[in-house]
């Protein structure tokens, strides 16, 4: 029953990528039709990229069905970090080489939705693909913090926050500009910040593979992370998405800096919740064993089981 629900679940990934990465290809060749017709290497990779990974997470939502193909599932696991990849560049391509998403004069300003949206989620959802594989095929993965996936999320949206704020940063030439104005003061303060919190957030997945025996220790290290995650982003935040500010208009910038504020207030209340649940749990624990040892008090003791006589047959005496 675990694999089959393992297997659904496999299936169900593979089948979100390969619609999501449908989408983007649809509004990518309808964009490039419109918009760009000049066919440049990164128009070229781009069409590519989305056109793979359509085909291969389609093959693999069906391999997932047919019992004839279970040996392609043996290297599921590289096409699920081939994706991956093809994602990851395909993304900063969109957003660094094209403006096929987003507008030319106004920086991290979404002109084609669908293009933009499930370029996301073929993204987001490769990841999840590869991280399942990981997490079923290797024991490293075992009994890591059960925030593993959250500190990988918020390195991310950090990240993403970084190229965003680098881009708003040079078209809005704040590198030739004599006298640093306060848009690019705050791009280079939330470069800063989200610098800090990727660098910090990075380390802290590292240490969950070699401290899986001090959690304790680990779980303080994690609140600190947290914490100067939340203070940092929320001043990036304010900053930031103010009126006239670079993310008041809704792009990259505007999501990915609510996002990584967002997840670090999810981490700082889970690790709070975590470090002070033990002892709720064992006063619980505690309090249920007192009650079993009144309750077996108050319970009267069986009474004894009479001996079992034999019955004598007719005519003897039984001795």
């Amino acid at each position: 029953m675990g694999e089959a629900k393992n297997k659904q679940e496999h299936q169900n990934l593979w089948l979100v990528v390969a619609i999501s990465s449908a989408v983007a290809l649809a509004a990518l060749v309808s964009e490039i039709r419109a918009n760009y017709p000049e066919k440049t290497p990164s128009v070229k990779y781009l069409v590519s990229a989305t056109a793979i990974t359509t085909g291969v997470a389609a093959l693999y939502a069906l391999f997932h069905s047919f019992k004839a193909f279970a040996f392609m599932l043996k290297i599921e696991a590289f096409f699920a970090f081939s994706n991956l990849v093809l994602w990851v560049l395909a993304i900063a391509v969109l957003f660094h080489k094209t403006d096929l998403a987003t507008s030319d004069t106004a920086p991290n300003t979404v002109t084609n939705a669908n293009l933009y949206y499930f370029s996301w989620l073929g993204l987001i959802f490769s990841c999840l693909v590869f991280g399942k594989m990981l997490d079923d095929k290797h024991p490293w993965f075992e009994n890591l913090t059960s925030r593993f996936n959250m500190w990988g999320l918020l390195v991310l949206t950090s990240i993403v926050s970084m190229a965003s704020g680098t881009n708003w940063w040079r078209d809005s030439s704040c590198k030739s500009a004599t006298t640093k104005t306060i848009t690019c003061q705050n791009l280079e303060l939330a470069f800063a910040f989200g610098a800090i919190v990727a660098g910090l957030s990075l380390i802290t997945m590292m240490a969950a593979f070699c401290m899986k025996e001090r959690k304790n220790i680990m779980i303080m290290w994690e609140a600190f992370v947290a914490v100067v995650g939340v203070v940092l982003w929320a001043s990036a935040t304010d900053r930031l998405t103010q009126p006239n500010a670079p993310a008041s208009t809704i792009g990259n910038l505007y999501y990915f800096t609510w996002l990584s504020l967002l997840v670090s207030i999810m981490l700082l209340w889970d690790t709070i919740v975590e470090k002070f649940k033990p002892a709720c749990d064992s006063d619980t624990e505690a309090a249920e064993v007192v009650n079993e040892e009144m309750e077996a008090k108050s319970t009267p003791p069986p009474e004894a089981a009479m001996p079992e006589t034999q019955a004598v047959p007719v005519g003897e005496t039984q001795v």
